[in-house]
């Protein structure tokens, strides 16, 4: 479900992040923890299939014009996140075409076909609560535009 307030996300401190200010999409609002895509060049929320930019560090809107207003967006890390209608088993770390993808801002679920239906966010690091539906996971996360 998408975010309506800000989310406190658990980062992995152990893995290399970097956080970057981008241009936000006009009148788009971000909350702090929000998954975020590439909107023409600006992040917006995340919602289906899109870009993965990487996640708000800080709750922002978007001016008038897309680029009005920088958001704080941690773009590589890793994160601590719970799969949120999935089960996730240790046979999803290390396997190319299972990945975790977002739907929605604040929507984590494991895709194991070959069409991604929703945003790929990263690759799976480690599986935290196994066989257990909403356990958590560590995946790390790097946004498509980071080299």
């Amino acid at each position: 479900m998408a975010l309506s307030s800000a989310r406190v996300r658990e980062y992995l401190v152990d893995v290399p992040q970097i956080d970057q200010r981008l241009p936000v999409a006009a009148s788009a609002v971000i909350y702090s923890g929000a998954l975020l895509m590439f909107s023409s060049g600006a992040v917006a929320p995340l919602s289906g299939a899109g870009v993965f930019a990487g996640i708000a560090m800080e709750t922002v809107t978007g001016g008038a014009a897309a680029g009005a207003v920088d958001c704080l967006v941690r773009v590589l890390g890793a994160i601590r996140i719970a799969v949120t209608s999935d089960t996730p088993t240790l046979a999803i770390v290390g396997v190319t075409a299972t990945v975790p993808e977002a739907t929605d801002d604040d929507t984590v679920r494991i895709e194991t076909a070959s069409a991604i239906t929703g945003t790929a966010i990263g690759k799976f690091m480690r599986v935290v609560e196994p066989s257990v539906v909403g356990g958590k996971v560590d995946i790390s996360i790097k946004g498509a535009h980071i080299a």
